[in-house]
């Protein structure tokens, strides 16, 4: 039985410790691979640490086998997140089962909130219509509608991994996979909560710690193998928004407002905002601060800046959904215990399964492998913002991560 895990491990800390071995548990799973966020994460930000220290640290805690999540979703809204996540799952052809955490923990709830999402009665849409005419952002909107319909709290429905796992379940729904979904209930700390409870925090407590180099308290959330890894690079990381400011202030001045507009996430004359916020303010965080607007919550700003930044236009995107949203699945690193898990996946993946960078341009089509080329190009940009002196194409020179 193998299980598929859905993360970012950003960083790897005892919670996702807790969710990995109650997974195992509750599916009796003989292996488990999890899908990650590569370098630059959902939020709109790049990863506190890079995704090979990551990898490592999820290896060495018990995930048998880590493939990465393309960068154009997985610095993309929930539902694309989701959509690529689960899809690229289903297309190992090994995967059983997912079990992904929730504030909810009620699977026949997040499943029925599924269902009004999957077939968008005429109901919903109208709902959904008006709550976005009164100027809420697209999540909250959503929830609003679902909520004039089951008449759950909105809050219930509007919160970080209830959002993704209704997600989930949807775009499962959607392919019409046999693979079972299941649920753990989130515990000990909410998404967002600076607050440690019985060696439990959230990732952003944990990144807090790690800014603030507060390493006696990171120890008490974080596994020590995992800490361990962290501590090594830490003259290196971590990394923040913050640290692409120059860059993404000289690409404000270089790129015309058409060209702006051709982005991913540029809408609605964010453009305009964005170009009036940084003449006022150099820092990212303060030109988001200066732009922000009932309709446009943070991490939506930051994934349009981060989307600006790496140059993920809207024409490639549509060409990645016309053509499935799966493109391939690259191997970050596995267990050696597990390798025949490895050579299950190679021999049973609908999609490409790419081991080594440098025979990736022979095994995809133009249009994948220009997916995976951003990739590349993604990784040059987190460690040019880091300040490390690495060659162009860094990712050729490096293996999977074996432990």
């Amino acid at each position: 039985m193998v299980l598929g895990l859905i993360t970012e491990y950003n960083p790897f800390h005892n919670g996702h410790l807790y969710h990995l071995n109650k997974s195992k548990s509750i599916t009796k799973a003989d292996y488990t691979i999890a899908i990650m966020s590569g370098n630059f994460v959902q939020r709109g930000e790049p990863a506190i640490f890079d995704k090979y220290i990551r990898t490592k640290a999820a290896l060495l805690n018990g995930v048998d086998l880590v493939i990465e999540l393309p960068i154009y979703y997985a610095t993309s809204s929930a539902e694309y997140f989701a959509k690529c996540s689960v899809k690229t799952l289903a297309k190992t052809n090994i995967i059983d089962k997912i079990v992904f955490g929730s504030e909810s923990g009620n699977i026949d709830f997040l499943n029925k909130v599924a269902d009004i999402l999957h077939y968008e009665s005429a109901e919903f849409k109208g709902s959904l219509r008006n709550a976005l005419s009164e100027g809420n952002s697209f999540p909250k909107s959503i929830s609003i509608a679902v909520n004039s319909i089951i008449g759950n709290n909105i809050e219930t429905i509007n919160t970080p991994n209830n959002i993704l796992a209704v997600e989930y379940l949807k775009n499962l729904k959607k392919i019409n996979s046999k693979i079972e979904m299941l649920t753990i209930k989130r515990f000990k700390s909410h998404y967002n909560s600076n607050l440690v409870n019985s060696g439990f925090a959230s990732a952003s407590a944990a990144r807090n710690m790690i800014k603030n180099k507060n390493y006696s308290e990171l120890s008490e959330i974080i596994p020590s193998n995992a800490l361990e890894i962290f501590l090594e690079k830490e003259n290196f990381f971590p990394n923040n928004l913050d640290n692409f400011s120059m860059i993404f202030n000289y690409l404000l001045r270089q790129k015309s407002k058409n060209e702006l507009k051709e982005i991913l996430d540029i809408s609605e004359g964010l453009e305009n905002r964005l170009i009036s916020a940084a003449e006022k303010n150099f820092l990212i965080s303060d030109i988001i601060k200066e732009s922000k607007t009932k309709r446009y919550t943070y991490t939506k700003l930051q994934r349009a800046i981060l989307h600006i930044i790496l140059d993920i236009k809207k024409k490639d995107f549509n060409r990645l959904e016309i053509n499935g949203a799966a493109p391939y699945i690259r191997v970050l690193g596995f267990r050696k215990s597990s390798e025949k898990l490895l050579r299950e996946l190679c021999k049973n993946s609908e999609i490409p399964v790419i081991t080594n960078l440098k025979n990736a341009e022979n095994i995809l089509d133009k249009h994948d492998f220009l997916c995976l080329k951003k990739e590349i190009d993604s990784t040059d940009l987190y460690y040019l913002a880091l300040k490390r002196p690495l060659r162009k194409n860094f990712e050729y020179s490096m293996p999977m991560i074996i432990v």
